[in-house]
């Protein structure tokens, strides 16, 4: 999308990254998974809301895409943050593709090796709620190539 309208693209698990390894006692990681895996929730959900602030100041001076993780829709303060500096879009997926795609990376700290499939399912239910009650807009992209989504977004985009 970002490029489709030439615009910035900016990624809030990036930022956070780039947050995090900035700090003089920080070890080197190379992703987002690695500070949950560190910090626990409540510690990655504090980064998380700083690369939030970070990308409203961003967004302010030039406005583009921002991809948020999956789970910042569950951190109130990073979604009140990002809520004046444009349109949450929700790109709708099927539950497994959603799951292959996070497995793909191995497993992430927030499911249990005893049963990953049905905590995932869990957060699947509970966060595709919540974010289509945030999402002025809902994009069912559910197995369609990145052109049919695109061409999709940009039907749904131009009527709202």
């Amino acid at each position: 999308m970002a490029r489709l309208w030439k615009a910035p693209f900016l990624d809030l698990d990036d930022l956070m990254l780039d947050l995090y390894q900035a700090q003089e006692t920080a070890e080197a990681i190379s992703s987002a998974r690695q500070i949950y895996k560190n910090e626990g929730l409540a510690g990655f959900q504090l980064w998380e809301q700083k690369a939030a602030n970070q990308a409203q100041e961003l967004m302010k001076k030039e406005p583009g895409i921002l991809a948020l993780g999956g789970g910042t829709i569950e951190n109130l303060q990073a979604m009140k943050d990002l809520e004046t500096v444009g349109t949450f879009v929700y790109l709708e997926e099927e539950a497994s593709v959603l799951f292959q795609r996070i497995m793909a990376g191995g497993l992430p700290a927030f499911l249990t090796s005893e049963s990953p499939w049905e905590d995932f399912q869990k957060l699947f239910t509970k966060r595709t709620a919540a974010m289509k009650a945030a999402a002025k807009i809902t994009v069912p992209v559910m197995g369609k190539t990145l052109e049919e989504a695109l061409t999709l977004f940009t039907s749904i985009f131009k009527e709202n």
